[in-house]
């Protein structure tokens, strides 16, 4: 869960803002929020009285939005919205799908404290966004949305926006719920085998869920493991980031040994919804991750227990998959590994939709169990590479022969900057994901003291 930059966007068309107060008390109305599709933290939360009514709204090019009702707990918080004409028809309630548009959270004095999403709702009345909050959140903070661009395209027709200027601002006064919370110290520390250092700082129980909070560190020879990744790749800024960022494979279960979540792409079990962040920080020269984990606490007598199974890194991939034109032409390529399929159905020269360039394109079917592949390459016979861009298409989740997940993708793939089929190449992953197992480390939660 990376930050994301702020950036003043220019006001386009005429407009207005909205402030309101919001303290999350009892309140008597119907709220936005009873909705079986929300998890039932939040339903606690609002039956506990942790959820108001927000009453504000902003009107630009005969376009209303609404926010209606704002939960907020030291872990999350949560906005629902509306959005219709100002004949009172409905809109689709969908609005940060534009990189003009943004919500995020600051403290009184402007501060930044939240502005990463980590889910999205929507529904034929509401739509709905949630933001995570830090530890060290304060008492008071404000609610911020700014909508630049409204999307105009109905269902299935070409994006379209339209330009206008919402702005919305929504104190929030967290004291109620703040003293509703507790927070439990915790301290253990381990080093995995790849050389990052996670250590369990606290464990948070709000009125609307409970939330885990660690710290991460690279040691210095992973550091320099990474930099040889980073040498050998030729990396970019983003190759860089990628590197360097990790996936913790866990699990939470309660007293009784069941899963209340759990990160494994192959569980089985019924699953507590699950949130993540991750937020980087520098101490005394030394650059930190702080990983927090928001999920619904079982209901079981007795403290749970976080086991850690592993992390999932993304290192340099050794995937390289030959390809003779002539063969192609007879048969697809087919390349498999453990948990992993690729079929090369076709290479030709076609029109890419963005440039409408004449490049060559080749039709990939994608099958894997555990984690997506990321950045394909077309090298030809002199050895020069060709990033290839894939059309977007929706992936479908099947089950393999033995009951596994399966996620099967078919894409088309355009090698950018080459003009000319080659008669011999091979299509290259950049990077791909490599898994550490870490065995027997446990750490208890403790219940609310």
């Amino acid at each position: 869960m990376k930050k994301i930059a702020l950036v003043t966007a220019a006001v386009l068309g005429i407009g207005f803002s909205v402030s309101v107060a919001v303290s999350p008390t009892l309140a008597n109305y119907v709220s936005s929020f009873f909705n079986k599709d929300l998890d039932k933290g939040v339903q606690d939360a609002v039956d506990m009285g942790y959820a108001k009514e927000a009453e504000a709204s902003a009107t630009d090019q005969g376009i209303i939005i609404k926010v209606a009702d704002v939960m907020a707990d030291p872990a999350r918080i949560i906005v629902s919205f509306q959005l219709e004409d100002t004949n009172g028809k409905k809109w689709s309630q969908h609005i940060l799908n534009h990189k003009e548009n943004k919500i995020y959270v600051t403290d009184e004095d402007g501060n930044v404290v939240a502005d990463r999403i980590s889910y999205f709702l929507r529904n034929d009345d509401y739509g709905y966004y949630q933001l995570m909050l830090a530890e060290d959140t304060p008492k008071q903070l404000k609610l911020h949305l700014e909508v630049k661009k409204l999307e105009t395209r109905v269902e299935e027709a070409a994006n379209e926006f339209m330009d206008g200027n919402w702005n919305i601002t929504v104190p929030i006064d967290m004291e109620k719920s703040m003293a509703a919370s507790k927070t439990v110290p915790l301290s253990k520390t381990i080093t995995t085998t790849p050389g990052l250092t996670i250590i369990a700082k606290s464990i948070a129980y709000t009125p609307s869920a409970a939330r885990l909070t660690l710290e991460t560190t690279w040691s210095e020879e992973a550091q320099k493991r990474i930099d040889g990744f980073a040498k050998q790749l030729n990396a970019t800024e983003q190759d860089l980031k990628t590197l360097k960022a990790y996936e913790l494979n866990y699990r939470i279960m309660d007293n009784a040994g069941n899963e209340i979540v759990s990160t494994s792409r192959r569980s089985t079990q019924e699953q507590s919804p699950l949130y993540e962040s991750i937020r980087k920080v520098t101490e005394n020269g030394i650059e930190k991750d702080v990983y927090d984990i928001v999920f619904i606490p079982s209901k079981q007598q007795g403290e749970m227990t976080f086991e850690l199974d592993g992390i999932t890194l993304q290192e340099p991939s050794q995937l390289a998959i030959p390809i003779e034109a002539n063969a192609l032409a007879k048969a697809p390529v087919v390349e498999e590994r453990e948990g992993l399929r690729v079929t090369i159905k076709s290479m030709s020269m076609e029109q890419e939709p963005e440039s409408e360039k004449m490049m060559p394109a080749l039709r990939v079917q994608e099958e894997y169990k555990d984690y997506p592949l990321r950045e394909w390459y077309l090298t030809d016979d002199q050895n020069r590479s060709y990033p290839l861009k894939s059309v977007p298409v929706p992936c479908k989740v099947t089950s393999d022969s033995t009951g596994d997940t399966l996620t099967v993708c078919e894409r088309t793939l355009f090698a950018k900057g080459m003009d000319q089929l080659p008669k011999k190449a091979k299509l290259q992953l950049r990077l791909e994901a490599k898994s550490y197992e870490t065995l027997d480390w446990q750490l208890a939660l403790p219940l609310e003291k």
